[in-house]
């Protein structure tokens, strides 16, 4: 009896504690809808953004109180972000189409990840690499410094770029691309070039040696520091003549102590320190280009006081931080949760706004990226086997 009353006071008190718990349960659930209900709701449109972790990893910057307010949501965002590669995969940019069409009233940002100008009929704002667009508060410029995660400045002195041309046999030049696609001026660097000395190309694209890069690799960046150290000089040619574009070919040529000779972004000298590199776009054609090469080839010292240059003056690093500045606020304004979603709407609304955006995604041609690429190694192959790639390359380039 007394074992009875033992067993039935037991299970009262283990009825209870489950009520508690029970009741604990449902006030944590209540919080945390609370809580999701104040989330905002983002997607991002990236092969390589999949959650909010790897956004803040894309964006290089995100501040925790940002975050913490994130929820990722591919069904039904409030925030929709697209980038370069919803014009490269027709999958992404069905789903991006389907999204825009489907609710118009949703917040449209371009992320200019590449060499894009922004429209503004179809964004409502627009992160890009271009810092001369103006349009209120619907644009913001990336650094680039900071999207490819520059941060380092030059501690290598005129004696270490002395003792690197004396112990080490330096190669003359390299050429590191697997585009095939990009401003014609690249590849005309490659020949003229090679009209003087050897150039390496050390990936698909006119590769002429036996072991290739890859930029599937896991740690790209650092890889390509690494090729380009045993060289002189590195051609550092964007894929784009583009204002504002300045990509890791010229910060990974700076990081291996070779002098970049540079073409892409035409108001480079505002990210970089002129004296660092050579550029281009400073030359009346590639003849004289050539000569000025020729001279840094041939005298050290010329070529070890362009290698230890500061990379950023000190005006170059107030500019850089004021454009991180502007960047982070940009970000901070349109996550600004005290402002209602509708009033964060940039995009005109009526009759010719709606027409121009069916019409933008009924005849947006979207790139089958890698296929040219892939035909045209396979033509490249052909020709070598049949011993004919040296002539095409002297005849047709």
């Amino acid at each position: 009896m007394i074992f009875a009353l033992k067993c039935g006071s037991l299970e009262k008190t283990q009825d209870a504690r489950r009520k508690t718990q029970d009741a604990r349960r449902k006030t944590q659930d209540a919080r945390r809808k609370t809580q999701d209900a104040n989330k905002i709701r983002v997607y991002f449109f990236h092969d390589f953004v999949n959650d909010i972790a790897s956004l803040k990893n894309y964006w290089r910057y995100l501040d925790e109180d940002i975050i913490s307010n994130l929820e990722w949501d591919d069904e039904d965002p409030e925030f929709v972000f697209a980038t370069s590669r919803v014009y490269l995969n027709q999958e992404l940019f069905n789903k991006f189409k389907e999204l825009y069409l489907k609710d118009k009233s949703r917040i449209y940002i371009l992320f200019g990840d590449e060499a894009l100008e922004a429209d503004l009929n179809i964004y409502d704002y627009a992160l890009t690499f271009n810092g001369d667009l103006r349009d209120r508060d619907r644009i913001c410029r990336i650094p680039p410094a900071l999207f490819f995660n520059f941060h380092d400045e030059n501690n290598f002195t005129h004696q270490d770029a002395l003792n690197k041309i004396k112990n080490n046999n330096l190669k003359f030049c390299n050429f590191i691309y697997s585009n095939p696609n990009a401003h014609e001026l690249r590849d005309k660097l490659f020949y003229k070039l090679s009209e003087y000395k050897r150039v390496d190309s050390l990936e698909p694209h006119l590769n002429n040696v036996n072991t290739k890069g890859s930029r599937n690799q896991g740690n790209w960046q650092q890889i390509s520091i690494e090729l380009k150290s045993n060289y002189k000089f590195s051609i550092a040619a964007e894929n784009a003549c583009f204002n504002g574009y300045t990509s890791e070919k010229l910060m990974t040529s700076l990081k291996a102590h070779t002098v970049p000779i540079y073409f892409g972004n035409p108001n480079i000298a505002k990210d970089f320190n002129p004296e660092a590199f050579i550029n281009v776009n400073d030359y009346e054609n590639l003849d004289a280009l050539l000569a000025k090469i020729k001279e840094i080839d041939e005298d050290n010292e010329l070529w070890a006081k362009i290698v230890s240059t500061p990379w950023r003056t000190e005006e170059h690093i107030k500019y850089y931080e004021q454009q991180v500045l502007n960047y982070k606020n940009f970000i901070k304004n349109i996550f600004d949760v005290n402002v209602p979603l509708a009033d964060k709407k940039r995009l005109p609304v009526g009759t010719w706004a709606s027409w121009y955006a069916d019409w933008y995604f009924d005849n947006m041609p979207v790139q089958k990226q890698g296929l040219d690429l892939k035909l045209r190694q396979a033509a490249r192959k052909i020709l070598k086997f049949l011993g004919l790639l040296n002539y095409y390359d002297k005849k047709f380039k």
